[in-house]
């Protein structure tokens, strides 16, 4: 993958506040990067240019083009979903990383990281890849199973039928919560938790693979998505910088954090 380097772009300069650590996009289709730490983050100013999806430091802009920081990567790319980008009849992938792969049939889901992508096909089969292009495995699936890989390149499901927690490797599928009450259709990974959104019914759910427990918090009415932060950081749990955003940060005893909206702060 040829990568381009622009050494001057308005739409990602960061120079008084360091780099973002997410970005989340406007109604004008702005936009606007997250800065400082999950604990003590606020908004800054609009940037330049037309922007169609956001998920951690990874942009597609309304052209089409994907970017990482200051890197524009080649290609057309139609969406953005859980740190992958797609093209418009979604038979490649291109990972934040700058690696690609291309898939016989079209990607119904996708989750990746600089080291694994992971997708949902078709046929109902996921498959996972390694950075050098290399497929490493293939069992069957569910096209409702909801993906996440972790900073690491760990893979985890969830299933709603079993209503289970799996982890999956080259050996299988294995199942690490069972019966979880809920209607569960996200999951995000920040450090050694996983997080389980249940959108609907307003709850999240934190697991430990440390020690096996299970934390609930009531969500954030706002809450509508699990995208990763940069750098492993945390989760981005809402999108709308008109209204209050939420960061789920895994240091804190008390992980729900609020970012104050474009309109009651940021650097404006």
């Amino acid at each position: 993958m040829k990568l381009v380097f622009f050494l001057s772009i308005p739409l990602l300069a960061q120079t008084v506040h360091g780099p973002a650590i997410g970005y989340v996009v406007d109604a004008g289709a702005q936009l606007l990067p997250i800065l400082g730490v999950p604990a003590a983050a606020h908004l800054g100013a609009p940037q330049p240019g037309a922007v169609k999806s956001a998920d951690g430091d990874l942009i597609l802009t309304a052209s089409g083009q994907a970017r990482r920081g200051a890197t524009a990567f080649d290609g057309q790319w139609e969406s953005l979903e859980n740190r992958v980008f797609l093209n418009s009849d979604r038979t490649r992938a291109l990972t934040g990383a700058g690696w690609e792969i291309r898939s016989a049939l079209p990607i119904r889901k996708a989750a990746g990281s600089a080291s694994r992508l992971v997708a949902i096909l078709a046929d109902e089969s996921l498959v996972a890849w390694a950075a050098d292009g290399r497929q490493e495995y293939r069992l069957a699936a569910s096209i409702w199973w909801s993906i996440a890989v972790s900073a690491k390149g760990d893979v985890y499901a969830f299933d709603p039928a079993a209503r289970a927690l799996l982890r999956i490797d080259a050996h299988g599928v294995s199942s690490a919560l069972s019966e979880l009450d809920a209607n569960v259709s996200a999951l995000g990974i920040a450090g050694d938790l996983i997080v389980l959104a249940d959108f609907d019914g307003h709850r999240l759910f934190q697991y430990s693979f440390a020690d096996a427990s299970l934390r609930s918090f009531d969500a954030p009415a706002e809450a509508n998505t699990l995208r990763m932060l940069a750098g492993d950081k945390g989760l981005l749990l809402s999108s709308d910088p008109a209204k209050p955003l939420w960061l789920f940060d895994p240091s804190l005893a008390d992980p729900l954090v609020v970012v104050p909206a474009a309109s009651q702060g940021g650097d404006r």
